[in-house]
């Protein structure tokens, strides 16, 4: 059973790419759950598909194929068209029912909202996959509100299997949507999930002292600092800011308060 975390972090790049999240999360008090076929990892929140073999799963699937392909028949009709799928079984079908396992995929990972945090501050993987190789930053979240909906991530060496009973409502993928190859378990992630029913992909808001600090980069270059430092402080809710420095004779990194880091060991 994992320990439930106090706070949740959150790595960023600091370019245009991410600039109007960050603003919007800076001063609108509203983070961005995103789609899953956007994220670095190709096998991220990627099922195996498990198709029911009973003739009630052929018929939703048929179902709901007729539904989506002719959707101005008729009722009288469309029955028509699943007594043919039925008619025809598994084995003539095999090529719609393959193409029915990659839509549902599709719309899994495009069609939930997800929001990613880890319970780590310091791990330099993160530092250099996240955050521009410590030219970004990362947020300190209270684990409140939106984030206590948070969940952790599970680490595999095999992918789960989702059931495709041919319409996708989004409870199906949430076990893909956790899960994730053991070569991240360093990341130790955990993760909001928005379904297609609860509003799937979009904004969440919160209790703007949720957001209790920030924690810059090393590596952030001097004029972007100064320029991140302006806009941290136009936000209403003071933030305390850190900085992420290298441990002297390590490998490792540390967390210190800001005015500390001007005077901590450089390479």
């Amino acid at each position: 059973m994992t320990d439930a975390p106090n706070h949740l972090f959150r790595y960023f790049r600091y370019d245009s790419v991410d600039k109007a999240h960050i603003e919007r999360l800076l001063f609108q008090d509203e983070i961005y759950l995103g789609p899953a076929s956007e994220f670095g990892d190709p096998f991220d929140s990627l099922a195996r598909p498990m198709i029911d073999p009973t003739e009630d799963g052929l018929r939703k699937i048929a179902r709901d194929a007729v539904a989506r392909d002719t959707p101005d028949l008729d009722p009288a009709r469309k029955a028509m068209e699943v007594s043919k799928w039925m008619k025809m079984g598994y084995q003539a079908n095999s090529t719609l029912i393959k193409e029915v396992e990659a839509r549902l995929l599709k719309e899994a990972r495009s069609a939930t909202g997800v929001y990613c945090m880890s319970t780590v501050c310091d791990d330099p993987q993160m530092w250099r996959h996240y955050a521009a190789g410590q030219t970004g930053f990362c947020l300190i979240f209270q684990r409140d509100e939106v984030f206590n909906e948070a969940r952790p991530v599970t680490y595999s060496d095999t992918r789960p299997r989702i059931e495709c009973t041919g319409a996708f409502g989004g409870e199906e993928i949430v076990e893909s949507l956790l899960t994730k190859s053991l070569v991240w378990q360093h990341e130790n992630e955990w993760r909001i999930l928005q379904l297609p029913r609860q509003g799937g992909i979009g904004y969440r808001s919160f209790t703007p002292t949720i957001l209790e600090g920030v924690i810059i980069g090393d590596m952030m270059p001097v004029a972007t600092r100064k320029e991140f430092l302006a806009l941290i402080a136009k936000r209403p809710y003071p933030v305390k800011v850190y900085r992420v420095v290298p441990v002297e004779g390590s490998y490792t990194l540390e967390v210190v308060d800001i005015e500390q880091s001007e005077m901590a060991y450089r390479p």
